[in-house]
């Protein structure tokens, strides 16, 4: 179990026997001591691996509780690189876009540090378990949404600020659906982004009821790069809050050069 308050990780057995402790609260003072663990693996074998996020660095230690290797900064201070498999990134460990923070190491979720979400914590560990696997595979995060559940939701993806970027704006207000809404109505809408060069969506915000799981299509298309006008030609249901991402595009397409 982590103890987080008194910084170390304790090993029990399965009736409850103390069988090792690790860390001593102090930050920064060598090998198999951390300081703030912030996640922690144990392997097919029972060596423990810390994400000591406090001096970004992985340690490994034995069952036993014996220090067996390191990944990252030595000191507290986070200076010290190690060479092949250092890294100094405050954020969190850095990874690969395999996921790998050192050879045969992966780390994924918030301990990363790429984006705190359940989400990209799931989709990173994809990735990883198909790296481990042989198989091909690499984290994208063009199309990375993110969701407020509030009344109303609000949702977001991929890039919606940036020199460059042309936006257009469509009110709920102007959409079908919401006069037959049941719930109360809430004012809304939706704005999407566009690169003008390449004529594609690069991030778009939603704000309305259920925002979020009609964000979706425009994930979709962030990470696609399907070209505006196709998106266009995307019939979509009536009435459904949905008919409003095409009047926002329609708007875009307008603005595009």
């Amino acid at each position: 179990m982590t103890d987080q308050l008194n910084n170390r990780i304790e090993k029990f057995t399965a009736t409850g026997r103390l069988l090792a402790v690790w860390g001593t609260g102090a930050a920064g003072k060598g090998d198999g001591q951390f300081d703030t663990p912030h996640a922690v693996a144990v392997d097919g074998w029972g060596n423990v691996y810390v994400a000591d996020t406090h001096n970004n660095r992985i340690q490994k230690l034995s069952p036993a509780g014996r220090f067996l290797a390191r990944w990252g900064a030595n000191g507290g201070d986070g200076t010290a690189g190690l060479g092949n498999g250092e890294f100094n990134d405050p954020r969190g460990i850095a990874v690969d876009e395999r996921l790998r923070a050192a050879e045969n190491v992966w780390a994924i979720g918030d301990v990363s540090g790429v984006a705190l979400f359940t989400h990209v914590g799931k989709y990173q560990a994809r990735v990883a378990a198909a790296d481990v696997a042989g198989r091909p595979a690499k984290a994208d995060y063009r199309a990375i949404p993110a969701g407020i559940f509030t009344d109303p939701e609000v949702a977001t993806v991929g890039r919606t600020e940036g020199d460059g970027l042309v936006s257009a704006r469509w009110e709920l207000t102007a959409t079908p659906r919401l006069s037959t809404y049941e719930r109360p109505k809430r004012d809304g809408f939706v704005r999407v982004f566009a690169d003008p060069a390449e004529r594609v969506l690069v991030g778009a915000v939603a704000v309305g009821p259920q925002a979020a799981e009609w964000l979706g299509q425009l994930t979709l298309a962030v990470r696609s790069a399907t070209p505006v006008d196709v998106l266009l030609d995307t019939i979509q249901p009536y009435p459904t809050f949905s008919e409003a991402i095409f009047f926002a595009l329609r708007e875009l397409a307008d603005a595009l050069p």
